[in-house]
């Protein structure tokens, strides 16, 4: 990212191009307040915040286009509306543009800029409009405005070029992502609905204990806690660890503190009450909160953990469980649903010979391994895209485009 702070410290430009205050030739505006209450969400105009579109208004307070910056909040960040629009008093916005600028032009200079780093102060975080009036902006031949503008527009038609070019791409890495995705969805599927050798279906009251975690509050003692923030399909999430309180300690039972090859599902909350993990290892003195439940085979020798976990997070498994909720899933109080010990047992679990478990766990272990790599390498491919794009920005105001 280019961050602009004296036109000394910039770069050389091109012969006949020169360095202009932004304040030289426009003037940011403050955005004006409009609570949702008072906003006609049947009007036809945008209304802007600080950090993009929030909704729509029956007249505009701008003309068009519009340049919107984030002044509170989302600060520096920048957004262009071809129509007018209304934005908001945690913004500025720009819609008197001088012939010296195409306004296209100034959006994606701004967008490169380094706006964010402006932020004044950490008590009471904010963009000063002088600080952006003071930034420098290249300007090609700015004796000549005609000409100067025709310029910036095939720069900017370029720019748009390329960055649908890159957007293309995005978009093919995305559907390849959710390709990958589905692969192991597939595996689940292959494996729990073509059991031709199953000779067992039964409660899993019969193989598996289940019981919810204590509370814990947040401390600073040795004991950490998982949480729902941590409990995620495929993996544990060790970043943004919670520790017990050291009152919580000495209540803490024995068989609360996880073990290998326990199950953990968040029992709590639509959207989150399902979700599963597997533990293949753990530290001593690890355990959950209220909010996570334990899963745990009471014979290895008859039930894997992570075919009970496979099978918990296969289509199958995830409809006994989502059946299984209560409270309200919908409507004023969406979100407020639960499930509990006493039901989860109730679930019926397909039970091969465990040397089938066995091969099945391994079949599904290597097609997670495959989703994982593709996913990985998807993920290393999104960062060359934000790389590029921001490469393709800068050579256009270096004028090498």
């Amino acid at each position: 990212m280019i961050v602009a702070k004296s036109i000394k410290s910039l770069w050389r430009l091109p012969e006949k191009w020169s360095w202009i205050k932004i304040g030289d030739f426009l003037k940011l505006e403050y955005g004006k307040s409009l609570p949702a209450s008072k906003r006609i969400s049947s009007g036809n105009y945008p209304v802007f915040g600080s950090g993009g579109q929030i909704g729509l208004h029956n007249k505009p307070l701008t003309k068009s286009p519009t340049i919107i910056i984030g002044r509170k909040g989302s600060i520096g960040a920048v957004f262009f509306s071809e129509s007018p629009c209304w934005p908001i008093d945690t913004t500025y916005y720009v819609d008197n543009f001088s012939l010296h600028i195409y306004p296209k032009y100034l959006y994606f200079y701004l967008k490169i800029i380094g706006l964010d780093k402006l932020n004044r102060s950490a008590a009471i975080p904010g963009l000063g409009r002088d600080d952006v009036h003071a930034l420098p902006i290249p300007i090609p031949l700015v004796d000549q405005p005609t000409y100067s503008l025709e310029i910036q527009r095939r720069i900017v038609a370029r720019i748009e070029t390329l960055l649908d070019e890159v957007k293309d791409s995005r978009n093919l890495i995305n559907t390849t992502r959710q390709d990958a995705e589905r692969l192991l969805s597939i595996a689940l599927d292959e494996v729990f609905t073509n059991l031709k050798s199953v000779i067992k279906i039964l409660p899993l009251s019969e193989v598996a204990t289940a019981f919810n975690g204590r509370a814990s509050g947040e401390g600073h003692s040795n004991i950490r806690v998982f949480k729902t923030k941590h409990v995620y399909p495929h993996y544990l999430r060790l970043n943004n660890p919670s520790y017990m309180k050291s009152e919580q300690v000495t209540k803490m039972p024995q068989d609360r503190y996880i073990q290998p090859d326990d199950v953990l599902m968040a029992n709590i909350a639509e959207g989150t009450l399902g979700r599963v993990s597997y533990v293949q290892e753990c530290e001593n003195f690890w355990t959950v909160d209220t909010q996570i439940m334990i899963l745990r085979s009471k014979n290895k020798s008859k039930l894997l953990g992570k075919w009970l976990y496979y099978y918990l997070w296969s289509e199958q498994g995830q409809r006994q469980i989502l059946s299984r909720r209560t409270g309200i899933a919908f409507a004023d109080k969406r979100g407020q649903t639960h499930i509990y010990p006493k039901n989860v047992v109730e679930i019926s679990v397909p039970l091969p010979p465990i040397n089938q478990q066995r091969q099945a766990v391994t079949y599904l272990d290597h097609i997670q391994h495959e989703v994982d790599e593709i996913l990985k390498g998807l993920k290393q491919d999104a960062k060359l895209f934000d790389l590029l794009e921001q490469s393709i920005l800068e050579r256009a105001f270096r004028g090498e485009l």
